[in-house]
């Protein structure tokens, strides 16, 4: 019972915190954030019967076009389905944020509600979450969090990895793997360091664990190739989730060595851009360092850390805030070596403070106040009406979510890649299909018989001479 109360709790804390902050948030009129429009927009396609990267272009992994096929099978019009994945995602977040700090502080009575709440609201309110929430690092957080107590849980105690744990750090590999392979860096730093104590521990077992781990990401891998056989478009899947992704996504020419090295710039953008939030993840990975020094403890957090901060890193020409949302697992860990009850008392009134402060200047409760009258999408589709339109050398900022269109062509939205046949493709559908009406970003999309008809918030809408 008393566990139930404290999960109530904690989904009680998740919903309060996700509700004022999150873009998705039903008191918000809309999420203008691009990359969750794109995912929905797919996912409405899917629901339609569309062929995942066949109908329409984007370029994150299978699992996460997926999951918001099914945020969209909630509720299709609204973001309502996103909304209850993000108070899910950040429940489990803390439940298990929870069970870690009981482990480090080998304890089962004491109370982290307040203290982990408080956490919660710093995350969340952060510019690495705010910047519309429903990304991939977001609500990869609860996987990386349970991936974290069942190591520590192992290697704290002394123990050999089970056939369970095993299992369940393949399947939590392969769904990174298969949603955004950059977070599968982290997931490979759990291989080597659980290869590392495993052998050391109980060499015995450990071939049986890299089967089980094997075996399960291979399955989950095998499972999802199967669906787009069955679909006879597994070319599209792969050229568009790995040749393009490794080829022409965001290409960047320098070396391995300039881009490895470039990582520590990176962490001066991210502290100056989302200072709270990045230095007090930074100050909780220290402490974690401090308090078990050398230890397989220790192995295991700086591989983990070192192989995603790598992968996300070293292999991406740009920086964007949520790129380091992952970090969030260390802020828990900022209290570990306070032990006595007035310096926790300091913490959780500092933290107090820091919330505060948080709120006012980094959250996005101002748009709150906003209503559609000041949001360029629904402006342009009052222009629009039920006439049909294409987001054209722009982002989807929840364009067709407004309109309730299905884009007719391919191309529906920016890629940030290089694609040959955006430019030919795409006009030669726009004019198939006799697009009405264009949204763009710029002036110069080249299309004849369209001519501009008004510009708001760096947004054009054009309109076809012939319609």
């Amino acid at each position: 019972m008393r566990i139930l109360k404290q999960y109530f709790i904690y989904f009680l804390g998740a919903t309060i915190t996700i509700t004022l902050f999150s873009g998705c948030s039903p008191l918000k009129v809309i999420n203008p954030y691009s990359d969750i429009n794109i995912y929905l927009t797919i996912g409405r396609n899917i629901l339609d019967g569309g062929k995942l990267y066949t109908s329409l272009f984007d370029h994150k992994g299978p699992l996460l076009y997926f999951l918001y096929t099914i945020a969209c099978f909630i509720s299709r019009n609204t973001f309502f389905g996103v909304y209850l994945i993000e108070i899910i995602s950040l429940s489990i977040f803390l439940i298990y944020s929870d069970k870690i700090l009981k482990l480090i502080f080998n304890t089962k009575c004491e109370k982290y509600e307040i203290y982990l709440s408080l956490c919660a609201i710093i995350i969340v309110a952060s510019n690495a979450f705010n910047i519309g929430g429903g990304t991939v690092e977001e609500l990869f957080l609860p996987f990386f969090q349970i991936t974290n107590y069942i190591c520590l849980n192992r290697i704290m105690k002394n123990d050999s990895f089970t056939p369970k744990d095993c299992i369940l750090i393949g399947l939590f590999a392969s769904i990174s793997f298969l949603s955004k392979f950059t977070l599968s860096g982290y997931y490979l730093g759990v291989g080597i360091c659980l290869i590392i104590y495993q052998f050391n521990k109980d060499r015995t077992k450990l071939l049986s664990c890299c089967e089980y781990t094997i075996f399960t990401f291979l399955l989950v891998f095998s499972i999802t190739s199967i669906y787009f056989v069955i679909n006879h478009n597994f070319d599209d899947f792969i050229n568009t989730y790995f040749i393009f992704n490794l080829f022409n996504y965001q290409k960047n020419d320098s070396s391995l060595i300039i881009r490895l090295l470039k990582q520590f710039n990176q962490y001066l953008f991210y502290l100056k851009k989302d200072t709270i939030f990045v230095s007090l993840s930074l100050i909780g990975l220290a402490t974690i360092f401090i308090k078990f020094k050398k230890s397989y403890e220790s192995l295991f957090f700086f591989m983990t850390f070192i192989m995603w901060n790598t992968f996300t890193f070293a292999f991406c020409s740009t920086r964007y805030s949520y790129y380091v949302l992952p970090i969030a697992v260390y802020i828990i860990f900022v209290i570990v070596n306070f032990n006595n009850q007035i310096t926790k008392l300091f913490i959780h009134l500092l933290y107090v403070c820091i919330c505060l402060f948080d709120i006012y200047f980094y959250s996005n409760l101002a748009s709150l106040n906003k209503d559609k009258n000041d949001y360029v999408q629904y402006d342009f589709i009052n222009i629009i009406g039920d006439s049909s339109f294409l987001v054209y050398k722009g982002y989807d900022n929840g364009f067709y979510f407004v309109g309730n269109e299905t884009p007719a062509c391919k191309y529906f939205t920016k890629v940030n890649g290089y694609l040959s046949d955006y430019e030919s493709s795409t006009s030669e559908c726009i004019y198939d299909k006799q697009i009405e009406y264009i949204i763009s970003q710029t002036t110069d999309i080249n299309l004849d018989n369209y001519y501009l008809l008004k510009e708001k918030d760096g947004f054009y809408l054009y309109k076809s001479n012939k319609s």
